[in-house]
């Protein structure tokens, strides 16, 4: 009974305990997901996701996710109710100006809040950097012109442009100004660099890019790694072996290697505390900066983790094999589907979108 109780107040006061995860938004049945588009006007746990990429949070206490498969950006208000707020459902290029909602979109991963009030999108598949004001009218900013080619995440850069992450450039890019120019990556794949350059070294399938301590960290997607460019331009890798073993073929198929590497090996034990430039990432997805700690998705290991004192700790997560264990639970023993996008959500709190299970979770850290 103790049990009911509590899983009510968390159900309806928004509270969730320290180190537990608890569904915002999405209701299908979970892994392997049956995606599908409903619930606009309604409580944001009772719509329908499908493969939710990037989520961002704004400063009204509500969040944008990047509902990739609907192309579809949707916000979920301070109260809970989505709603879409950009993308008519139809894949592809329809214009580049007009009302947000009358666009087309193909694929949209990323979605950023902008300080001065509206929106960006990274419109994947139309090669594309949207921005949308506080009226709803989109406009395109940023083009193949500008040297995109598949941008698939956005964050704030600390002067007010945008850091895109360009999976298929092979670079991490600074919107500002109405230019684009290279802050990452020469634009070819692969693994070199590292004590160089950040400009000169190569990066492979970037995922995400943030502004974190006096430089940018980088979701070195491919290479299964986390780079670091400090305040000098110089990079280097700070979390992540790269292991070949599990790194490379995992990446190629998107799936985890069988046999399943044992637990210590991939850095994910009893403890979860581990020396970050040994532990087996499988594949980064996006990174989360608050204050001198660094969380990152660790997609193929189905897993959250918290670079902090020098250590990678696993926070959520960590079987190797995707699955769906409900609504709310411990974080450590949840199961994820995939994880992908990650963004701070107030003191102590991450969102983490869920695609496999077509969800965005909350999650509390210490």
């Amino acid at each position: 009974m103790t049990l009911v109780v509590t899983l009510l107040l968390v159900a309806t006061s928004g509270f969730v305990p320290i180190g537990s995860v608890q569904t915002l938004a999405g209701s299908g049945p979970g892994f392997p997901g049956d995606p599908g588009f409903a619930g606009d006007g309604g409580p944001a746990t009772q719509a329908r996701l499908a493969r939710p990429a990037q989520v961002a949070a704004d400063a009204h206490g509500g969040f944008y996710v990047a509902d990739s498969s609907n192309q579809r950006i949707r916000y979920v208000d301070d109260r809970g109710r989505i709603d879409t707020v950009a993308g008519n459902g139809r894949q592809g290029d329809c214009g580049d100006e007009g009302m947000a909602w009358d666009m087309c979109l193909s694929l949209p991963h990323g979605v950023v809040a902008l300080p001065g009030g509206g929106y960006a999108i990274a419109d994947t598949f139309n090669h594309k950097l949207r921005v949308v004001d506080g009226d709803g009218q989109m406009r395109t900013v940023a083009s193949p012109a500008d040297g995109l080619r598949e941008p698939v995440s956005l964050q704030p850069a600390r002067d007010g442009g945008i850091l895109i992450s360009d999976a298929g450039a092979q670079q991490v890019l600074l919107y500002r100004d109405g230019r684009v120019t290279p802050v990452a990556g020469r634009g070819k794949k692969g693994f070199a660099g590292d004590g160089g350059p950040a400009a000169d070294a190569e990066l492979s399938a970037p995922a995400d890019a943030v502004a974190y301590r006096d430089g940018i960290a980088i979701a070195d997607g491919s290479n299964c790694r986390i780079r670091f460019v400090d305040a000098a331009g110089r990079i280097d890798t700070i979390a992540g072996s790269g292991d070949p073993g599990y790194c490379l073929g995992a990446a190629a198929a998107f799936k985890t290697p069988d046999p399943v590497p044992g637990d210590t090996a991939r850095g994910i034990d009893a403890r979860g505390d581990v020396d970050p430039r040994t532990a087996w990432i499988g594949v980064p997805g996006h990174l989360a900066a608050v204050g001198d700690d660094l969380y990152l998705v660790d997609i193929l290991n189905n897993a959250v983790r918290e670079l902090h004192g020098g250590r990678l700790t696993t926070v959520a997560g960590g079987n190797p094999r995707p699955g769906f264990t409900g609504e709310t639970g411990l974080a450590r023993a949840v199961d994820l589907a995939l994880p992908s996008g990650l963004a701070a959500f107030g003191p102590g709190r991450l969102l983490l979108t869920d695609p496999g299970n077509d969800r965005v979770r909350l999650l509390r850290v210490a």
